[in-house]
This record gives structure tokens, sequence and C-alpha cells, in this order.
């Protein structure tokens, strides 16, 4: 043989032999865990809406009370109070 052939020859073998042992690599990634899974930090995937209201009422008709308590609530939450947030 040739030193031209057998550098194709030497060429063509390293470039099979690399796609071989990619796809090994690729199967192997795919069927086996080589870490450990990540941890979801939250539990609760919901969006939570938010609404403010946009005028306060101050009649002693009882709805200030509820516009405090809504006030409050709000205030929490977004100290990341969420139990206080929460509870009446």
């Amino acid at each position: 043989m040739e030193t031209r052939q057998v550098k194709r020859l030497l060429r063509a073998s390293a470039i099979a032999g690399g796609i071989v042992a990619a796809t090994a690599l690729g199967v192997a990634c795919l069927r086996y865990s080589f870490a450990e899974p990540l941890v979801l930090l939250s539990y609760d995937l919901r969006s939570v809406a938010i609404h403010e209201l946009l005028c306060r009422c101050d009649s002693e008709s009882g709805e200030k009370s509820w516009i405090e308590l809504f006030e409050t609530g709000l205030r929490a939450f977004a100290n990341a109070e969420f139990a206080d947030a929460a509870t009446p």
C-alpha cells in the first residue's frame, strides 16, 4: 500500500471510531444516570395573582376592616411571611 492510501485509511478509521465513540457515549448518557437528580426547592408551582386596591373607602359600613386586612396580608406576602399572609 502506498503512504497516501494508508493515510486515507487511517483518517477514515479515526472518523469512524469517533462516530462510534460519540454514539456509545450518547446512548450511555441516555440510559444511565451519572449524577444525583435535581431537587425542586418549591413544592407549589402555581402562579398567584396579586390584586391591589385602587381606592380606599373610609365609610363605616365595614369595608374599612377588610381593606385593612387585605393590606396587612399584602404586606406580609411582600415580606415573604406566607403563613401570616394566609391567615386572617
